[in-house]
């Protein structure tokens, strides 16, 4: 094979290569998305261009694991704004700050403490009473949500 036709097959080679890569992200643009909202989880298409977003799952399974997380943390939230008697102060060692685990062996709430460290995922209470409220709340709430599903 001369030069030439060399040049020719490697054109050729690269030509068939990119039409594999459209291919394939043609593929890739017709994958679904869902969204976690307000009404719960939204399927969003096949618009690629979303998943530029946190807020975008490739599966209504992952979507609705995310849903139930941001709902109780969203409870956690609700509850520290009702029940708390002022506010966090991290640069306040002498401050008990208290957030609430879900042991799921005993299936339990357990208040946990903290003074100066935060994991910022969590949500912290003012007090042991605070924390206390703020465990029935979200059992409550949770026991309600879990009502609505099952009426559904």
């Amino acid at each position: 094979m001369n030069r030439k036709e060399r040049l020719k097959q490697i054109i050729a080679d690269a030509e068939a290569e990119l039409v594999n890569i459209e291919k394939q992200d043609e593929l890739k643009l017709r994958k679904y998305f869902w969204r976690v909202d307000s009404e719960g989880c939204t399927n969003l298409g096949a618009n690629r261009l979303i998943t530029a977003f946190a807020n975008s799952y490739e599966t209504e399974e992952i979507a609705q694991q995310r849903a139930d997380k941001l709902f109780i943390q969203n409870l956690y939230f609700q509850a520290a704004l009702r029940f708390n008697d002022g506010e966090i102060d991290w640069s306040n060692e002498d401050q008990k700050k208290h957030t609430i685990v879900y042991c799921h062996d005993s299936k339990t709430y357990i208040i946990s403490h903290a003074y100066l460290t935060e994991r910022e995922e969590l949500t912290y209470f003012t007090s042991q009473q605070a924390t206390e409220k703020a465990i029935e709340f979200i059992k409550h709430h949770k026991a309600l949500r879990g009502k609505v599903n099952n009426d559904e």
